[in-house]
């Protein structure tokens, strides 16, 4: 029950600090929208229920992001892996993940994502 509770207050936090929609797309379709962790749920037991470490992100760009086929850069830009690049020309690459990169995130009301957790999924996660 606890982790329950954790997982809940994870997510509804992180949902309305960034206003419900995605900080890649902006899609604000309720159901399609995740609370991602930064540094993985398995990871790091003490960063659970941190919304430092969460980016609200539709579907799509949690998925991606999970696999380390994009990341951020301490200036919040997105940086797109050569894995992904790998597949292009796209036309749903270009329109989903190309037209983002170099980008900044859409910014939290509060909860900034932390600059110690984007470092590790650069170094740890990501596919550069």
């Amino acid at each position: 029950m606890k982790v329950r509770l954790h997982q809940r207050f994870f997510r509804e936090a992180v949902l309305a600090s960034y206003g419900s929609c995605c900080c890649v797309c902006s899609n604000p379709v309720p159901q399609l929208l995740t609370a991602g962790h930064i540094i993985p749920w398995a990871e790091r037991e003490d960063l659970r229920a941190n919304p430092r470490n969460g980016l609200c992100l539709c579907s799509l760009h949690h998925d991606a992001f999970d696999y380390g086929l994009w990341t951020l850069e301490d200036s919040y830009e997105i940086r797109l892996s050569p894995k992904l690049v790998a597949y292009l020309p796209n036309e749903t690459l270009e329109s989903n993940f190309i037209h983002y990169s170099r980008a900044k995130i859409r910014m939290p009301d509060k909860f900034w994502p932390e600059a110690e957790f984007l470092a590790f999924h650069r170094t740890n996660l990501f596919l550069g």
